[in-house]
């Protein structure tokens, strides 16, 4: 991920008020450098509280949490230091009205190390003790130590190691380096190329995991038999067959996810007819505070995914959720509409079954994905019982993958969605009444000019969209600085191309089928002429090829700047010659969908005059 400002200014050194700008406007990059910065501080302050190292940890994770979720309402910004001590003595106050750390539960990481840990002292029905005496440092050698110690060290090993199988293979790495290799915590972020703060978030569910697995195993058995899935009468694997060609169709992981989704169910559209009918085509949102990725992804999933399903004929479910104890939850703005949710909750894997089973995939929002991407939509078209694993896709090659039931089911964002075809099938054939044509185009314009109407429940980050966006994102270029996310810059202007080259395919399909109902023919020299009101038709006619002309200019912009800052990083995009550049080629794109609007006004009004 490329770290670096337009003026050659790297994360790692800038200001701590920066930082907190860019956090404040969802940065999450810009977060984690507040937390590498300061994370040691914050364990320090909670150590003086508690007198217990351990538990202060715990403290430190939740604190930052909160501060994660609450930092677009700190006003000053260049007071997160004492902001964020303001909440780890809260948090830890908390802990200690309940009666500190061994009230109600002894936190695993709270057994202290101790000189007479050993053999003889330890409870091998607890697992918590188990792993205590595993995480101890070797600081004798090994000929120091008794026979008998060294036996129980192997076998307990042996033990714990049978209960990792219900953990992800990433889980299972860092706990095992974790425990039984000793390795640090920086040297395990190090090796698995992720943050410190991610590896105690690892550590801390798969003991959760490994706690209860062992909970598991000391209850008998069920005598009856599991439930068996309609895969040959004597299987619990499901797993529907993907397209033949497997490569994304567009930038837009939620159109090219649904593509797929209605591939997978016999009924193909062309994916310009469904980022036009989403009104992806014509959509611009920008953080009102950086060129951070995040504009992309907000809008209202669930109207925008039941719209659009419901206009070729099928029925749309959802399950939803944020769960904030299972870690940071991501794109906060559209999660904050989300109920609270709980983990490992039946109705998830339920709710998968269902659709599967019926033979239609499920949508859900992927916080899984690998670098170059943070996050993206990806399918479930298989589970495993035996394994406890989905099959899944993923926007990178190889377009496929598997996460486990406890990934899916502990994700912090949560977000699913199945669909069923009405009873009674709507045929569409593709006709468009004048009245529906000028619905449709006033659509279009109202999403392109004022935006789609979604308003996040949260005030930070607050996001700039419609045409007014384009005069942000400029804004952003020419304050620099804080203001200017490389990486997140050229996701958007990926996503937001493409859909400009969707959006001029778009509207010569929508033309074409309005045109060829009302029974218009084309002449060599005028384009489309009705038959009855020539003139009237010419000048619609004119204006609508005016129309596309603009949003095909506009796109050739937008293709230039993918030349200048390509996804995910750019070529000399630290060059402030190309910060320029782009500040004129947003510019002229702005200035074309402007005059694109005012051509598809005149439409709209022709249309409807004519209509009545």
């Amino acid at each position: 991920m490329l770290e670096t400002t337009a003026d050659g200014t790297t994360i790692e050194t800038m200001e701590d008020r920066i930082l907190t700008e860019r956090a404040k406007a969802g940065d999450t990059e810009a977060f984690g450098e507040l937390v590498r910065r300061h994370r040691t501080s914050a364990r320090s302050w909670a150590r003086s509280m508690t007198r217990d190292t351990h538990m202060a940890e715990d403290i430190v994770q939740d604190s930052l949490i909160k501060a994660f979720l609450h930092v677009g309402q700190l006003i000053d910004s260049s007071r997160f230091m004492g902001w964020l001590r303001a909440i780890v003595r809260r948090q830890a106050q908390m802990k200690l009205r309940r009666g500190g750390p061994y009230r109600i539960e002894q936190p695993f990481t709270s057994l202290k190390p101790s000189q007479t840990m050993d053999s003889a002292n330890i409870d091998w029905g607890d697992v918590d003790h188990i792993l205590q005496f595993l995480s101890v440092k070797l600081t004798h050698k090994q000929n120091e130590l008794n026979p008998e110690t060294l036996y129980l060290r192997k076998e307990t090993i042996e033990m714990i190691q049978s209960f990792l199988h219900g953990l992800s293979r990433k889980e299972r790495g860092i706990f095992e380096a974790y425990f039984f290799k000793q390795w640090s915590p920086d040297e395990i972020a190090a090796m698995f190329q992720t943050t410190t703060q991610s590896v105690y978030t690892y550590i801390y569910r798969a003991k959760r995991k490994v706690r209860e697995e062992h909970s598991r195993m000391l209850i008998p058995a069920s005598s009856g038999k599991p439930d068996q899935e309609e895969n040959g009468g004597n299987s619990w694997v499901k797993k529907l067959p993907l397209p033949r060609t497997r490569t994304r169709k567009t930038a837009s992981s939620l159109i090219d996810t649904v593509s797929m989704m209605l591939d997978m169910t016999n009924h193909t559209y062309s994916v310009s007819d469904l980022i036009g009918r989403s009104g992806s085509a014509f959509r611009l949102r920008i953080s009102g505070l950086s060129t951070y990725a995040d504009g992309a992804f907000v809008f209202d999933w669930q109207e925008v995914l039941r719209q659009l399903f419901d206009g070729m004929g099928y029925e749309t479910a959802f399950v939803s959720g944020q769960l904030p104890d299972e870690g940071i939850v991501p794109l906060v703005p559209v999660a904050s509409s989300f109920p609270f949710a709980k983990s490992r909750s039946p109705e998830v894997m339920n709710f998968v079954r269902e659709y599967l089973i019926a033979g239609t995939p499920v949508m859900f929002f992927d916080t899984y994905v690998q670098k170059p991407f943070t996050f993206e939509w990806s399918l479930i078209y298989g589970y495993d019982d035996g394994r406890q694993e989905l099959y899944v896709t993923d926007p990178s090659a190889p377009y496929m993958k598997t996460i486990t039931y406890e990934e899916l089911t502990t994700s912090s964002l949560r977000f699913l969605c199945g669909i069923k075809k009405r009873p009674e099938q709507v045929n569409d054939t593709g006709q468009i009444a004048s009245s529906s044509m000028a619905e449709q185009l006033s659509r279009i314009a109202r999403v392109a000019v004022e935006g789609d109407g979604y308003s996040p429940r949260t005030p930070f980050p607050y996001y700039v969209q419609g045409l007014a966006a384009y005069d942000a994102w400029r804004d952003h270029l020419k304050r620099g600085e804080a203001h200017i996310n490389l990486h997140g810059m050229s996701y958007l202007i990926r996503v937001y191309g493409d859909a400009r080259r969707h959006a001029v395919t778009y509207l010569r399909d929508l033309k074409d089928r309005w045109s060829a109902q009302r029974g218009c023919h084309e002449t060599a020299d005028s384009g489309i002429v009705h038959d009855s009101t020539i003139s009237s038709e010419y000048q619609i006619n004119e204006a609508y090829d005016h129309l596309i002309t603009c949003y095909e200019e506009s796109a050739k912009m937008w293709t230039e700047l993918e030349t200048l800052f390509p996804f995910p990083c750019g070529t000399g995009s630290s060059d402030p010659e190309a910060i320029v550049a782009a500040s004129d080629l947003l510019k002229r794109a702005h200035e074309q969908e402007r005059e694109a609007m005012r051509s598809l006004q005149f439409v709209i009004d022709n249309i409807r005059r004519d209509h009545k």
